[in-house]
């Protein structure tokens, strides 16, 4: 059985939004988000972070 990952890397986390490292890079240096955790130099994003993240950003067409 294989468990999935909790804890994204920056490639990881910019992988699983399809965007650029860069684009989180930015975000983190203007404050804004995705919520992150900082370990020493170590730049980790939790998956359902990433995931109401997704959901803040979605565009309701129905009103």
């Amino acid at each position: 059985m294989t468990q999935e990952k909790r804890l994204l890397n920056t490639k990881e986390a910019a992988q699983y939004l399809n965007l650029a490292q860069q684009t989180l890079h930015n975000y983190r240096f203007n404050r804004k988000p995705p919520n992150y955790i900082k370990i020493g130099r170590r730049v980790l994003y939790e998956k359902i972070e990433l995931d109401q993240f997704i959901e803040s950003n979605r565009v309701n067409l129905n009103g």
